[in-house]
Order: structure tokens, then sequence, then C-alpha cells
């Protein structure tokens, strides 16, 4: 296998920047969808953020540990700043599996939106769901670029996860 593609999070500035702005973005649109529940309900997000991003982690986590059999969870920083994570270095992955770790967290969106549309529930518990929707997905932009870059790659790319990035070959 030829190594033809290297993302490094720690290393690559623009990239960082680029999915950092993307990802504030990102929630901000989320969050207009009821503007009046962001500007009276905002505090809310303050204890929702750390829930979030354990629940982020660990759906990476659970598909790591069960197609790799070890997982490694941890915090970095980089150079659009800190990061949480979960990884299995050293171990490889065919590209669809890849891709199906990259966006397993997203099953937390869908849920949180899902409920937000389509369960009449207080204000408050409604802000807490797109709240968690909108952290997830804006947080998700690293994961998303992953995927993009992985969808353009032959379906027999082999993806080698390490803390700081990935790297595919083919």
């Amino acid at each position: 296998m030829e190594l033809i593609k290297e993302i490094n999070w720690s290393t690559n500035k623009g990239l960082g920047a680029a999915l950092l702005l993307l990802g504030g973005a990102t929630m901000v649109a989320v969050l207009a969808i009821q503007w009046d529940y962001f500007m009276k309900w905002s505090w809310y997000l303050f204890p929702i953020l750390p829930i979030m991003i354990v629940l982020h982690e660990a759906l990476h986590g659970y598909l790591f540990w069960r197609w790799s059999g070890k997982v490694k969870f941890g915090y970095l920083t980089s150079t659009a700043g800190p990061a949480f994570y979960a990884a299995s270095p050293g171990c490889y992955f065919t590209r669809n599996r890849f891709i199906a770790i990259c966006l397993a967290p997203q099953l937390l969106t869908i849920i949180c939106l899902s409920l937000f549309f389509l369960v009449p529930l207080p204000d408050l518990a409604k802000f807490g769901l797109l709240g968690t929707a909108a952290l997830n997905l804006g947080g998700g932009v690293g994961d998303f670029y992953v995927t993009w870059i992985l969808l353009k790659q032959p379906r027999s790319a082999q993806v080698e996860d390490n803390i700081k990035g990935v790297r595919i070959y083919a």
C-alpha cells in the first residue's frame, strides 16, 4: 500500500482555522432555527457542552473498539485550539468503516433534531436539544472533512488512525 494522503490536525494551521470557523458558523446556523430560544437560554449551553463532548467521542470510540479492539480517549492542543478525541492509534480500517466512525456521532444530532421538531416539550428542553444538536454538528466539521476526503478515495483504500490525524493508503 502506498500513502496517498495524510491529514494532521495538530500542524495544519490553515485547515484547523478553517474548520474552527466553519464549526462556529454551523452552530450559529442551527441555533438560528429558533433564535429567540438562543437569546433566552444561551447560558444553558455551558453544562450541555461537556456532556455533548463525552457522547460525541464515545460514539466514535464505540466503533473504534468494535472494529479494532482498542480505543484511546484524550485531549490535545492543536493549531486550531484544544480538541478532545477518540482514536485507535496504529489500527487500519477500510474506507467505509472509517466513514461510519466519522459519522457515528451525528446520530446524536439526528435524535436531538427529531425530538425538537416532533415532540411537544417545554422551551428549556427544546433549547437543550437544539443546543446539543448545534454543538455536536459544529464540533463534527472535522469528521465531515475526513468523510469528504475519503469519499474521493477508492473503496479499497485503508485508513490508519492516529491521535493527530489519519493516513490514507491505496
